[in-house]
């Protein structure tokens, strides 16, 4: 093919709607109007950091050509501030998909029924290989770790022992245990819950099981009144396998695990290389100039 000739912009009729869809090296990519971007090790550096250049790229998709960003992240909404601040997103889905907020309101929460909630923290805390847990309660997060402080991103850590019943609305609960497989075994007995584990980590993090990115953005797709097929979504790990697998345009950075660019569209450069905006200067912001 020309080097000059990397895509075809067309309009075709999908299930009686005109739709505008490029032919990028092969590949389709339909009208991108929302973008979802999970956070840490996608958009974020390992530093923890977004570049300026990141930045900027997103406030172009934004500003000038109308696309709508998501962030879609473990993280509890207060401990993407900073970030928020930088790239002023319309919407961030938090919490493994359990939370969505607009300008700072909650205006999706699907948590854990106390009851539950209750007797899964009150098996995990006589679980001999559980060294950490953590509950999310929206303003704070509950947890037994004695160690040095960490609130550095408004996490707000809030010592508990777990000897007392929660009465908040729980929303997430993430573990620390050195044999996951047993975390597997006690969540089995909860058919209203879920797992994700964390790649590299001993960590592992329980919802509701219709917590997940993927039913975050379907809802956003309802309020926005637009199709998934309209959505490019950019992730790492294994919460994020449903949501690129499912969406319009999934894209997998180029540090993300196996199973995650096994069922991507594209494979774009690492976070540390600025993958997420590389990708979406090159394919998107000249494709919708075109």
């Amino acid at each position: 093919m020309h080097p000059l000739i990397l895509f075809l912009h067309v309009h075709v009729i999908i299930c009686g709607y005109l739709q505008t869809i490029y032919i990028l090296r092969g590949r389709v990519i339909h009208l991108i109007e929302l973008i979802i971007t999970d956070l840490d090790k996608t958009l974020l550096n390992d530093k923890k950091e977004l570049s300026s250049y990141t930045e900027e790229v997103l406030l172009e998709c934004r500003r000038k050509k109308g696309i709508k960003v998501a962030f879609a992240t473990a993280r509890p909404e207060r401990a993407t501030k900073g970030f928020q601040q930088l790239i002023q997103p319309d919407y961030v889905i938090s919490n493994n998909g359990a939370t969505i907020s607009c300008n700072g309101n909650t205006i999706y929460n699907n948590i854990i029924p106390t009851d539950v909630c209750n007797m899964l923290i009150s098996n995990l805390v006589k679980m001999r290989d559980v060294i950490w847990l953590t509950a999310e309660a929206g303003a704070c997060l509950y947890t037994n770790y004695k160690g040095e402080p960490w609130d550095t991103e408004n996490w707000n850590p809030v010592y508990n022992d777990f000897s007392e019943q929660l009465n908040e609305d729980i929303s997430k609960i993430s573990i620390e245990c050195k044999k996951p497989e047993l975390i597997n075994t006690l969540i089995s007995e909860f058919p209203n819950l879920h797992l994700y584990t964390n790649s590299g980590e001993d960590w592992c993090q329980v919802m509701h099981v219709k917590s997940t990115k993927m039913n975050a953005a379907l809802y956003l797709s309802e309020v926005l009144k637009i199709s998934c097929r309209n959505f490019v979504a950019f992730g790492d790990d294994y919460n994020d396998i449903e949501l690129i697998k499912k969406s319009g345009t999934g894209v997998a950075v180029g540090n993300a695990i196996e199973s995650v660019k096994q069922v991507a569209d594209f494979i774009s450069l690492s976070n540390n290389n600025d993958g997420v905006a590389k990708w979406l200067e090159e394919n998107i912001l000249g494709l919708h100039g075109a």
